[in-house]
């Protein structure tokens, strides 16, 4: 009976995945399935765990679990069950730690089916981010570059994002050294926000990847993050001209429209 459910999928499966819907657990082997994991440390102490399981690689449809499959994570001596939300496309659970060297682990398991329990990552070490020259929260002009500092790592590198409602987003990474200068001409102000002053995040990523069980033949990743924030205030550049000046000039914020 199973084995029939199993091919009546196959059949269809291109169908399936074209549409982007989902499917349930029971009519997919574990070696069709592609097994997405991660972790996110924020610096509050705790660690979550998200996963999702696709088949057709990363981009691929939903798998959603029927009884009794499910995924169990465990880290250092604990255990949680995944939780199932949106629409049981994602599954996730919360860890009381995020010290640096934690190995966290996904056992997913099966009713019939192969189980795959032997997916793994270890938590990036924690790290404080800091402005270097300002304090949070502060006003800085556009026409600045802001130096930041944070823990330094063993090696590698980090990743580094700007994002704010007046400026584009610009991201990139950087040895991960403990200190580095975003330069100016990261903060570029949007067209119809030039002359305004917005809240502008800082955020720095130190990645570790890990492995996912042989059993998912499709493949898979497990990243964990430890993920750190901190703002300022961005003002106008000197010189910088709002869009809706009377007199017209408004350099690229009037040629936008």
């Amino acid at each position: 009976m199973r084995t029939n459910g199993w091919i009546s999928f196959l059949v269809v499966g291109v169908a399936v995945v074209g549409c982007s819907e989902d499917v349930g657990s029971s009519a997919i082997r574990t070696k069709g399935m592609y097994a997405n994991y991660e972790t996110l440390s924020e610096g509050d102490g705790k660690t979550t765990v998200t996963a999702e399981l696709r088949v057709g690689g990363d981009d691929g449809t939903y798998v959603v679990f029927e009884d009794p499959d499910r995924l169990v994570a465990s880290a250092d001596d604990d255990e949680e069950v995944l939780d199932g939300f949106d629409d049981g496309k994602k599954y996730r659970t919360t860890f009381d730690t995020d010290a640096g060297g934690t190995v966290v682990n996904i056992s997913f398991e099966r009713g019939e089916d192969e189980n795959a329990p032997d997916s793994s990552v270890k938590l990036p070490e924690p790290f404080t981010l800091d402005l270097a020259d300002f304090d949070e929260g502060a006003e800085i002009a556009r026409g600045e570059a802001v130096a930041i500092t944070w823990d330094p790592g063993a090696s590698g590198e980090i990743d580094w994002e700007v994002s704010g409602d007046c400026i584009w987003t610009e991201d990139d990474k950087t040895k991960d050294d403990g200190s580095f200068t975003i330069p100016a001409s990261a903060f570029r102000v949007h067209d119809l926000d030039e002359g305004e002053s917005c809240e502008v995040t800082i955020t720095l990523d130190r990645t570790n990847s890990g492995r996912v069980d042989r059993a998912f033949e499709e493949g898979g990743e497990f990243e964990a993050t430890q993920r750190r924030r901190i703002t300022f205030t961005s003002t106008p550049a000197p010189g910088e001209v709002p869009d809706d000046d009377d007199d017209g000039a408004g350099g690229a914020g009037g040629s936008s429209n």
